[in-house]
């Protein structure tokens, strides 16, 4: 009887020490996909997006200096007009 008392005792502490070990240093969170998550957030791979054309990107800079000392969204706004999403 001893000997399962014994085997019960250090399964136990190595339980309680896997616990307190997974309290202190948990698991870090890595990005779902291979491009990260998605807009949504559904955890999917994405393609990154299209590059920006010069014309796109004289829009951008036209946009920028416009809407400048406005709320970020006025500026998100401008720009997604520019990029056409």
């Amino acid at each position: 009887m001893k000997t399962y008392g014994n085997i019960i005792l250090m399964t136990v502490i190595c339980i309680v020490i896997f616990w307190v070990f997974m309290a202190l240093r948990p698991a870090s969170a890595q990005p779902a996909g291979f491009f990260g998550p998605g807009p949504a957030g559904d955890g999917f791979p994405h393609p990154p997006p299209p590059p920006v054309t010069s014309r796109q990107a004289a829009c951008i800079n036209a946009a920028m200096k416009r809407t400048r000392g406005n709320l970020p969204s006025v500026q998100n706004a401008a720009v997604r007009s520019c990029v056409g999403r």
